[in-house]
């Protein structure tokens, strides 16, 4: 799946897994994809607005349950 939510300093989740997307604010959540799209309105309001964006996978990962995710990616909008 994928993660869109607001930035956050990483924080380690177990042992290489850290999370960088703010899990109590706004997020969004695309289940058993590889890919989102999702729309942006052209909104002068919306320039500079950060984003973070992560997968995450269960079943096969080091964390408990299989539990593994990607690394973090933030988005500026310009």
């Amino acid at each position: 799946g994928i993660l869109l939510g607001a930035p956050t300093a990483a924080s380690t989740l177990c042992g290489t897994c850290r999370i960088g997307v703010d899990l109590n604010g706004p997020l969004l959540h695309f289940v058993n994809t590889q890919a989102a799209s999702v729309p942006v309105p052209a909104d002068p309001l919306l320039i500079g607005t950060r984003v973070s964006v992560m997968g995450y996978g269960i079943g096969s990962g080091p964390c408990i349950g299989g539990f593994r995710v990607s690394d973090t990616i933030d988005i500026v909008i310009r």
